[in-house]
């Protein structure tokens, strides 16, 4: 598998496979699915823990394998929630997409890092 030949709905194939085998269905309530999102999150952020920008890019590539992992546990548990409780990802995100280049208009946000409250 690869990103460019690789689709969400095989992604997600792949987890409902995984899941249903091991009859974990009935754990994955919304909540629960978060809570691990969520803690795969943090344990993503902790590899970079006490670094600035440069150097979280030096331990990025220190620490590739790990941060592949996590990364690949985040987008697991993504998937885990889309396929469950039928939301689909690329809709979601073309929406959101669409709301924030209403909140952050290029003339107001290119180059800052301000939050769309405080564009002015």
């Amino acid at each position: 598998m690869n990103d460019s030949a690789t689709t969400l709905d095989a992604l997600k194939t792949r987890v409902q496979e995984f899941t249903k085998q091991r009859s974990w269905e009935q754990f994955h309530s919304p909540k629960e699915i978060c809570n691990a999102l969520s803690i795969e999150a943090a344990e993503l952020l902790q590899l970079f823990l006490w670094s600035d920008g440069p150097s979280s890019i030096q331990k990025l590539e220190q620490k590739r394998e790990a941060v592949q992992d996590e990364t690949a546990d985040v987008l697991y548990w993504l998937l885990q929630l889309s396929w469950q409780h039928n939301i689909d990802l690329s809709k979601a995100l073309e929406n959101k997409m669409l709301k924030n280049e209403q909140k952050y208009p290029v003339a107001l946000s290119k180059g800052n890092t301000r939050k769309y409250t405080e564009l002015v």
